[in-house]
C-alpha cells in the first residue's frame, strides 16, 4: 500500500503567497500533516508553543493536535497522511517524529 494515496483522499498540496498571511484560529485535522517550507519564514504554533521557522523546514503534526501560522509571504507543500492507510512502522516512525519543527539544512528543496 502506498504512503501516499488517492484513493483515501490524501493530498499534496504547494502553497505560494506573496503577502501576510495569519489562521484566525488554531485547528486539528483527523490525519497527519507534513508541512514542509520552501521559502519565507513563519511562525508555527503547536499546541501552546510557537517557533520561528524558515526556508527548508518540516513539521509533522499528529491527529488531533491544535496548530496554525502566521507570517508574511512563503512558500510551502502541504502533505496530508491519514493513519488508517499506514503500517505499525509508518505509524510508529510519525508518531516518534519530534513535535517541534526540524530544519533540513541546505537541503535543494526548492527544485521540487
Amino acid at each position: 500500500m502506498s504512503l501516499i494515496s488517492v484513493e483515501y483522499k490524501n493530498f499534496i498540496n504547494k502553497t505560494s503567497k506573496t503577502a501576510r498571511i495569519n489562521m484566525p484560529v488554531p485547528h486539528k485535522h483527523d490525519h497527519y500533516e507534513l508541512y514542509f517550507l520552501t521559502a519565507g519564514e513563519r511562525i508555527y504554533f503547536i499546541k501552546e508553543n510557537s517557533f520561528q521557522i524558515s526556508e527548508n523546514t518540516i513539521v509533522v503534526v499528529k491527529p488531533g493536535v491544535f496548530h496554525m501560522t502566521g507570517g508574511e509571504g512563503f512558500t510551502r507543500y502541504l502533505i496530508n497522511i491519514f493513519p488508517d492507510i499506514l503500517n505499525a512502522y509508518q505509524k510508529k516512525y510519525l508518531y516518534d517524529f519530534p513535535e517541534y519543527p526540524v530544519h533540513l539544512g541546505n537541503v535543494a528543496m526548492n527544485s521540487i
